[in-house]
């Protein structure tokens, strides 16, 4: 069988601009629509650059234990992204830059589980109001407040070490909640929602895959008969589908992990203050 790693990579030039930074678009292997976006992270405490995953499904970010193994740990924690993993993560305390977005002191966390240099995650833009514009290939801080008249409502599940957010979705006619996840290249359904379900689902093949915390893990590639957010309804969406007990356990409601092959299709207003949204076609 095929195996496929289900992430993303975001990439940003070295140019710096004001309020964010810009991203390269590169086709991924295994499914030609799909975009990688490849990112360069700079750390405080060496100078260097690193190419990252821009992944607003993990909770905090994580960068491979060679990298930081000189820091002292400060703390630690379980897990990191959507995956069921329960295995314990070293905490440090570092500065880094990512274009002209600045975290001082931030607690991030290193592990030798990850099959690249480094993830940045959600702590970095739970705080933060945002866009993510796939015609001008940049993501920037949100220049004026959010139209809250059109915007659409989000939900947002912070915790100590940064969190998730997400926005509520219409799934087989049903109401559930979502987590927008710039780092999954494909949508994610929860395995116990689709055998539920299995009539709005068609299965394309089965494939292995690889999650976040460099899991081997067995999924279907399956055909979704319609997904609806906001205004907009979507038809015949492919989805993989995995076991989201871990994130479930978290934020019960949430049976969609919303990837890349959606996002893309749109750019993103992310107003976390005023916890709203708004999007439009690319």
């Amino acid at each position: 069988m095929k195996k496929l790693t289900v992430f993303l990579f975001f990439i940003y030039s070295s140019s710096l601009f004001a309020g964010g930074f810009q991203f390269v678009p590169k086709k991924v292997l295994f499914e030609n629509e799909i975009e990688l976006i490849n990112a360069k992270v700079k750390l405080g405490h060496n100078n260097l650059e690193y190419s990252c995953l821009i992944d607003t499904g993990a909770r905090f970010t994580i960068f491979k234990e060679s990298i930081l193994k000189d820091l002292p740990k400060v703390g630690e924690t379980i897990g990191g992204g959507i995956s069921n993993s329960s295995q314990i993560t070293d905490l440090v305390s570092i500065d880094l830059d990512m274009g002209d977005w600045h975290k001082a002191g931030a607690i991030i966390g290193r592990t030798d589980r990850i099959p690249f240099d480094c993830i940045i995650g959600n702590d970095f833009f739970i705080n933060k109001n945002f866009k993510i514009d796939f015609n001008k290939y940049e993501i920037t801080d949100l220049d004026s407040s959010i139209d809250l008249e059109n915007s659409f409502p989000l939900h947002i599940y912070k915790n100590d070490s940064g969190g998730h957010f997400g926005f509520e979705m219409t799934l087989v006619q049903r109401k559930v909640e979502t987590i927008f996840d710039t780092g999954a290249a494909s949508t994610v359904v929860s395995l116990a929602f689709v055998k539920e379900h299995a009539e709005h689902f068609k299965l394309i093949k089965e494939i292995d895959v690889t999650d976040g915390n460099d899991a081997k893990l067995k999924a279907g590639l399956y055909e979704l008969d319609e997904i609806a957010f906001g205004g907009t309804t979507l038809k015949n969406i492919n989805v993989y589908a995995l076991d989201l007990s871990n994130l479930k356990s978290k934020i019960p409601n949430v049976e969609i992990v919303l990837g890349l092959n959606v996002i893309q299709k749109y750019n993103w207003q992310i107003d976390i203050q005023n916890a709203r949204y708004f999007y439009n076609s690319k």
